[in-house]
């Protein structure tokens, strides 16, 4: 199942749950390609970007954080893309407490960027100083392809 912002999410996934994070704002639309990849008859699919986009601030801004704060919560499987067109702050928040929750629990984490990306550095060494275990920490790198190509191996 595939559920994309703001739809009504479930109280339960019925399938492990793929977070799909990473910029939204100021960058393509990539999220696209990659649920294009995933199966989503065997993986329920978190797609956070909405159509048309949202406020930075307001109603519907709140509405956004708070919809992608439920499914994050909800979802076991993180797949981070950190795009060279903007420096994804709020990404980099949900990447640090994804690392924590998988240091705490059950949760897989992937997380690829651009070779441009500005805090590309930073992301390594994080990732590193999380200490995750290889079922934790599932990839980790840079590159498009590369990351696309995990993401086919793994969840197509």
């Amino acid at each position: 199942m595939l559920y994309r912002s703001p739809d009504p999410l479930p109280m339960k996934f019925s399938k492990t749950g793929i977070f799909i994070a990473g910029g939204i704002s100021d960058c393509p639309d990539w999220q696209q390609d990659v649920v294009d990849i995933i199966d989503n008859d065997y993986w329920d699919v978190v797609n956070p970007r909405r159509v048309g986009g949202f406020d930075r601030t307001g109603d519907t801004a709140e509405a956004q954080i708070t919809w992608e704060h439920t499914a994050l919560t909800m979802s076991t499987v993180y797949l981070f893309w950190f795009p060279k067109e903007t420096l994804c702050p709020i990404t980099l928040f949900e990447y640090g407490m994804a690392l924590e929750r998988a240091a705490n629990r059950k949760i897989m984490v992937a997380a690829g960027w651009h070779e441009d990306y500005q805090r590309a550095f930073d992301l390594g060494v994080q990732s590193k100083l999380a200490k995750l275990s290889p079922q934790q920490l599932i990839y980790c790198g840079p590159g498009w392809d590369n990351y696309v190509e995990f993401v086919k191996n793994n969840f197509a």
